[in-house]
């Protein structure tokens, strides 16, 4: 995966945005919730990992011959 010049000029437009909108967001939570919410995502996160192998996994016995594409827009 790469980004185009105009791609890169968006993320660099965006990225300042969204760290700010996060910094925002979790000044809300405590030191101790905030190192809760962490942990709750990283589980999330492994377990998200774990369905994605388990579903490729499927793919392959089935005779899939590539990952399958994801698309984030129908």
């Amino acid at each position: 995966m790469h980004l185009t010049e105009e791609g890169r000029r968006m993320y660099a437009l965006i990225l300042p945005r969204m760290a700010q909108l996060h910094t925002d967001l979790v000044a809300a939570l405590d030191d101790f919730e905030l190192a809760q919410f962490d942990a709750m995502l990283a589980r999330l996160h492994q377990q998200a990992q774990a369905l994605e192998h388990d579903t490729l996994c499927l793919l392959a016995s089935r005779g899939a011959q590539q990952r399958p594409a994801v698309s984030l827009y129908p």
